[in-house]
């Protein structure tokens, strides 16, 4: 592909991430695949270009805008332009010049590339531009943050490392950790999570891609924060368990394992334990099942809503609630600009109305364990702290994330302070 051919491609696929709600990765698999002239070297280049302009979007349309930068289309093509660094020159000279370069730059887009050029609007960028977020988060980032705002979602914009939990019925970390290494692969203990271990991006192809502990259901992969909030339900033997928001079951699976090791330990069961699970969208459970079947979890599937005989009956809730994601943009970059205000609302309502469900199902000394991966205050404690205020028999029990910084009523866990995806969870203690 020329190097306009290639701008073009990106300029396209950079629109359909913007515009669509289908993860970026996806768009950009099925365009490969839709396009066989392009070669190997022409699609990682266009995903860098895409990547890089979803990353950087505010910044760029600043730079390229000033002022104006907030009204920019979505889709706009000079910021995957600029995003693959090339100088208006040289942009002058790709578009228009084939069937498939881009079309001929506009005067206003010629304008606006020699302001990008020239740092006319650099001196001026808000806080919202240079952090690379929708302006109307700014304030919600700061009261999450303070002054670390700025390191905060620096790291929340970088690039996430590849983890994975080793089931901790089949051995668990250590020997896991021993044959990747064996087999030349730079493994480590992932950060917090007990069975977390943590692989350079660079070993998502080759080797790992079809190894036989991943196939087999040993290793899953699984970021190191997801797999502590599993831990922290703090599951036993004999116990009834419900995950609220089961989805592909992640959390339930990694709660499984940990309750088949312990179990075995002991020289026994679960002594008569059930683990449940659920989702308001009975579609997603269909992924669950397999995935259970494959890691040998008993998980019994429940309708939505829970049937009426688990009210007070269940030792654990776990409410992983629906939520803008916030904490995993390094992984979705393009989910930072499809959230709005309005969906930001909704969400906070589904998240109340999950708490308020959850508590009625909790038995008296059970614990009802709330999460988002989210690093809005919006998802996270401004949802505990009035479920705490109407129902008086719960409690939070204290946490503090590993900085040492508490989020009042919960724990925040974050790519700056905690070397992981952003997430939110706060256990909530029923007294009994």
């Amino acid at each position: 592909m020329t190097p306009g051919a290639r701008l073009a491609a990106a300029a396209d696929l950079f629109a359909a991430a913007m515009a669509g709600d289908r993860p970026v990765d996806r768009i950009l698999h099925d365009w490969g695949r839709a396009n066989r002239y392009a070669g190997s070297g022409d699609r990682r280049r266009i995903r860098e270009i895409v990547y890089a302009a979803l990353r950087d979007r505010a910044r760029l349309a600043w730079r390229l805008y000033g002022p104006a930068a907030e009204a920019t289309g979505p889709g706009d093509r000079l910021i995957p332009f600029a995003a693959a660094g090339h100088m208006a020159a040289e942009l002058e000279a790709f578009c228009g010049s084939g069937r498939h370069a881009p079309p001929p730059l506009t005067d206003a887009e010629r304008q606006a590339l020699a302001d990008l050029e020239a740092g006319r609007h650099d001196e001026a960028m808000p806080f919202w531009a240079a952090a690379n977020i929708p302006a109307f988060l700014e304030d919600s980032f700061r009261r999450r943050f303070g002054a670390d705002a700025g390191a905060a979602l620096a790291a929340l914009n970088g690039r996430a490392p590849l983890d994975l939990r080793a089931h901790a019925g089949r051995g668990g970390r250590a020997p896991m950790l021993a044959r990747l290494r064996a087999e030349g692969l730079a493994a480590e203990p992932a950060p917090l999570a007990p069975q977390g271990i943590r692989l350079p991006e660079a070993a998502t192809g080759g080797p790992l891609r079809d190894h036989p502990l991943l196939r087999d259901g040993s290793l899953v992969p699984q970021d190191a924060a997801s797999q502590l909030v599993a831990h922290l339900v703090d599951a036993r033997p004999g116990m009834t368990v419900l995950d609220l928001c089961a989805g592909a079951g992640g959390k339930i699976l990694a709660i499984a394992a940990e309750l088949h090791a312990v179990g075995e330990g002991q020289g026994k069961d679960r002594q008569g334990g059930r683990l449940l699970a659920t989702d308001i969208a009975a579609d997603r459970l269909d992924r669950l099942r397999p995935r259970a079947a494959q890691a040998g979890a008993e998980i019994g599937f429940l309708p939505w809503p829970p049937p009426e005989e688990l009210a007070g009956a269940c030792d654990r809730v776990l409410v992983d609630a629906p939520c803008s994601g916030t904490g995993t943009w390094r992984r979705a970059p393009e989910d930072r600009w499809r959230l709005t205000p309005a969906r930001l609302a909704e969400l906070q309502a589904v998240q109340a109305d999950l708490l308020e469900r959850a508590a009625g199902l909790v038995a008296p000394g059970g614990m009802l364990v709330y999460a988002t991966c989210s690093l809005l205050p919006e998802e996270g404690e401004d949802r505990v702290r009035p479920f705490l205020a109407a129902h008086p028999d719960f409690a939070a029990l204290p946490e503090t994330s590993r900085a040492g910084a508490a989020a009042g009523p919960g724990r925040v866990l974050s790519p700056h302070r905690d070397d992981t995806d952003g997430f939110y969870v706060a256990r909530l203690a029923r007294r009994g």
